[in-house]
């Protein structure tokens, strides 16, 4: 299913996610919010705006970022693309719901490259460098399976510009 579960034991009642919803998929039943998977269209913003982490979806998981290892491979293959990653404004989740989301990590410029999977590894690798912890450990499963697939490499070499 691509609809969320509510964590019953986790939702304080807040209605935020209720609120949210475009789809009025998220009913609050005996204080706690539930998601109805008929008019949900999967769409994640209650996972990113709820404000305990009581709303989450593992969309299959490891086979959900292995796929879309592949989608990356069929929207590039045999074409000649230049990527380009800003690393600003970095959140915890997807950041395309319209609401401010607090962010995980300083702004640290800005990557471009002519390969999709060495551009993302080197992005995260950075990442972690920075912050000093693992963070988004999850997405390098889809860059092995791009990786496996022929989309690209994982193993880059950072080339820095400045202004001076």
């Amino acid at each position: 299913s691509i609809s969320p579960s509510v964590i019953p034991k986790k939702c304080i009642g807040c209605e935020t996610c209720v609120d949210s919803c475009n789809y009025n998929a998220i009913d609050m039943i005996e204080d706690k919010a539930v998601i109805d998977s008929d008019r949900c269209v999967g769409c994640a913003a209650c996972i990113a705006i709820c404000p305990v982490g009581a709303i989450r979806n593992d969309w299959g998981a490891e086979d959900f970022l292995k796929r879309l290892g592949e989608y990356a491979y069929g929207a590039g293959k045999d074409k000649q693309n230049i990527y380009l990653n800003l690393a600003l404004n970095i959140t915890r989740l997807c950041d395309c719901i319209g609401e401010p989301m607090p962010f995980v990590a300083d702004n640290f410029g800005l990557f471009a490259s002519t390969d999709a999977v060495a551009i993302d590894r080197a992005c995260l690798d950075m990442l972690q460098t920075r912050e000093g912890k693992k963070m988004f450990d999850k997405g390098r499963e889809s860059l092995d399976q791009a990786e496996k697939l022929g989309l690209g490499s994982q193993t880059y070499s950072l080339v820095t510009l400045s202004n001076n």
